[in-house]
């Protein structure tokens, strides 16, 4: 039992710690800066996009969640969470970029 509840509040730790990568995900859906004005799907595809990856984000999140607070029984029938929420953090929120990204994101204004 105090694995379970070590592991939860591991969980909460990491999801809080991942708020604000999670709101610039998120801000990118409005930012004018992340458009792509040639792109033939429109300049606001790539807004899209970014919403796209904060919504799947939040809901994997919350799914961990979930699954991680289901009482006793209910957890030995949906398996153990543990290991799928720890793989899940360790790519979503690794530090530095991952090789496999192309885009080289936004490019901002100086002020």
């Amino acid at each position: 039992m105090r694995g379970i509840i070590l592991c939860r509040v591991l969980l909460v730790l990491g999801v809080l710690v991942g708020i604000p990568s999670l709101w610039e995900t998120l801000s990118f859906s409005w930012d004018p800066a992340f458009q792509a004005p040639a792109l033939r799907y429109g300049p606001r595809h790539s807004n899209y996009h970014a919403f796209r990856e904060f919504t799947l984000t939040l809901g994997a999140i919350l799914v961990m969640l979930w699954a991680m607070f289901q009482p006793p029984a209910r957890r030995e029938r949906l398996g153990d969470p543990r290991p799928a929420s720890v793989t899940f953090c360790l790519t979503a929120w690794c530090p530095g970029r991952p090789p496999s990204a192309a885009s080289p994101g936004p490019q901002r204004a100086k002020p």
